[in-house]
């Protein structure tokens, strides 16, 4: 039972590393000319891959927090207007008319 054991050890080590078995014929003859199909492992996990995420489109903006007064709000909620380009427009408008935007 210890030579079974040791066998199977040796055995495993072997097909571990890639060992080519076709060189020892003898040594196990069901597994002549076979060698292990295992690959090596990568050493670090994750990480960005090229070309991964979300891709810019158009002007990039910036996430802000506003209140409206509720008549207003109420006037561009009845009449289905994009809430975010009108206010857009607003401010770069009046910021032209107050000169400080080219």
């Amino acid at each position: 039972m210890k030579q079974v054991y040791t066998f199977i050890k040796i055995f495993t080590a072997l097909t571990l590393f890639n060992f080519d078995l076709s060189i020892y014929p003898n040594l196990c003859p069901n597994f002549a000319g076979k060698t292990s199909n295992m690959e090596p492992t990568k050493k670090q996990r994750g990480g960005k891959r090229e070309g991964s995420g979300r891709k810019p489109v158009g002007i990039s903006t910036t996430a802000m927090s506003l209140k409206l007064d509720n008549d207003l709000y109420e006037v561009l909620r009845s009449h289905g207007l994009n809430k975010n380009r009108y206010i857009n427009d607003a401010v770069r408008a009046s910021l032209k008319n107050d000169g400080l935007l080219k």
